[in-house]
């Protein structure tokens, strides 16, 4: 039996390295699903893992639907600052999405604030801190939470702890930056 889970917060709070994380073996994790040209629902149908998820902050936006469609997945919610978010973003999008209105992201941060109540509200859903994500026990913690059946692979959190995936503007490419 496939089962399906869910990674959500603010734009620019590591969803896409948690993607990685969550992309090993049998289990599957995809980011920026509007980039793939594919439904959630498309995604987590296909024939592939045994466990299947969406890394992603559109996700807080479609919560109501998504737990409807889905009952049963499991959901983690990362909490980051929103100044925090709004900055990084505004940063890495400099130069890359002319004229990014400060006042729309905003809005769109507001947004997504008000469906994270509801999100937060969910006993499906378990809440990490930006911040500790670093944390073995917190990883862990939120691997389990979301995959129980499978082993959490410890050597592969050490290798992507060291990394940040970061968008550069200039190059419309990704690159990743060890620290």
């Amino acid at each position: 039996m496939k089962r399906h889970f869910f990674i959500t917060g603010l734009p620019r709070s590591r969803t896409a390295w948690l993607a990685n994380l969550f992309t090993t073996g049998p289990v599957v994790c995809f980011h920026d699903i509007h980039a793939l040209g594919r439904s959630a629902s498309d995604l987590l149908r296909m024939e592939m893992g045994t466990h299947v998820g969406i890394s992603d902050p559109i996700l807080t936006l479609n919560f109501e639907a998504l737990a409807n469609e889905f009952p049963g997945a499991r959901w983690l919610y990362v909490e980051r600052p929103r100044e925090q978010c709004l900055d990084s973003l505004l940063r890495v999008s400099e130069g890359y999405f002319q004229n990014l209105d400060r006042g729309a992201v905003v809005r769109l941060f507001d947004r997504h604030e008000k469906a994270a109540r509801l999100v937060k509200s969910s006993p499906l859903v378990r809440i990490v801190k930006f911040d500790e994500l670093d944390n073995y026990g917190t990883i862990s913690a939120a691997w389990y939470h979301l995959v129980p059946e499978e082993p959490f692979d410890a050597v592969r959190w050490r290798i992507l702890s060291n990394f940040r995936v970061q968008e550069i503007p200039e190059r419309k490419g990704f690159k990743t930056v060890c620290r």
